[in-house]
């Protein structure tokens, strides 16, 4: 039974803001069960392994890797030819950080269970967001599975990419990746310590935008600002009305790059009608002063190593310039 959904997590729900532009719906908010993936968001359930699940090999050689974070965590951890195959997702650039890597996966499969155990795999990567019933479906198979949950926290990434390495007999390069992040992370960091933090708000035009308890949140501290929904108590992804976006005002306003593109590709000034947004946000202090910024999708979304990226990339949303390497 096909379960096919987000690069990674459930879809987005329709914009309020499709009256300011034409209505392609191009981002689907996949990480927004951050990850707001990407961007960074409340965990799904765990979901129990069944009592006759499969064990999984000592160093799996076909491994079916489904839904962003497992797809980045395999390319990473392992060498292609490990992989037998990968969900559509990783070959989109808008969503994906690894495009490239991906080139040397041929095969791709969708979220069902006949087509994953049509490819002979091992070992199954599974995103947060389907449901037990594909677990159960692929032990019937005789296939092993793990769980790549939806980290809220960078300690949880850390987890996330231990747990991965520890499955896929990758345990070296798991904390070499461990350490490339933190180091990443630690400049960002130390860059963004003593200067001025600026409100921020993210407008992904899904009606919702991450709050406390995300880990966009903890990255949007990291890079020295702070997100107006956490410190006025939100948590989780919390609903985005338009009149609760005016009364918050933010200072810099982040919106995705892939959705602004395709709603606003006329619009050359970024201050103009905010990106393809209502109108009426003209009036915010972040559009009159020229603070709205566009981040690529597959930076709010990731859930993965790859925050490190996310974080320097809000360091020069939030201050205006690239955190020194």
């Amino acid at each position: 039974m096909d379960n096919e959904r987000g690069p990674g997590f459930p879809p987005a729900l329709p914009s309020r803001l499709s009256m300011a532009a034409p209505s392609h719906t191009a981002w689907i908010v996949p990480g927004l069960a951050l990850a707001l993936g990407a961007l960074a968001a409340l965990a799904a359930p765990a979901v129990a392994p069944t009592a006759d699940a499969p064990t999984a090999p000592t160093h799996p050689e076909r491994i079916v890797a489904l839904g962003l974070p497992a797809d980045e965590l395999a390319l990473a951890l392992v060498d292609p030819s490990r992989i037998a195959a990968l969900d559509r997702f990783a070959d989109d650039p808008n969503a994906s950080n690894v495009v490239d890597a991906a080139r040397g996966v041929r095969a791709r499969v969708p979220v069902s269970s006949e087509a994953i155990a049509a490819v002979d795999p091992d070992l199954v990567l599974l995103p947060a967001w389907t449901g037990p019933a594909l677990d159960e479906a692929l032990h019937r198979f005789g296939i092993a599975t793990l769980r790549v949950g939806t980290p809220t926290s960078i300690d949880d990434v850390r987890a996330a990419i231990r747990a991965a390495a520890t499955a896929l007999d990758a345990h070296d390069r798991g904390e070499a990746l461990v350490a490339e992040m933190d180091a990443s992370l630690d400049r960002t960091r130390t860059q963004a310590a003593g200067l001025a933090r600026p409100t921020a708000l993210v407008d992904a035009g899904s009606g919702l935008s991450p709050g406390e308890g995300t880990l966009l949140s903890e990255l949007v501290q990291l890079a020295g600002g702070e997100l107006l929904l956490a410190r006025s108590g939100g948590r989780g992804l919390v609903p985005l009305s338009l009149e609760r976006e005016l009364s918050l005002d933010p200072d810099v306003l982040l919106v995705d790059a892939y959705r602004a593109d395709a709603r606003a590709r006329g619009i050359v000034d970024a201050t103009r009608a905010a990106y393809g947004l209502d109108p009426r946000l003209a009036v915010l202090r972040a559009v009159r002063t020229g603070h709205v910024r566009s981040l690529p999708a597959r930076s709010l979304l990731t859930t993965t190593h790859h925050v490190a990226r996310t974080a320097e990339a809000l360091f020069e949303a939030l201050h205006g310039g690239a955190p020194a390497s």
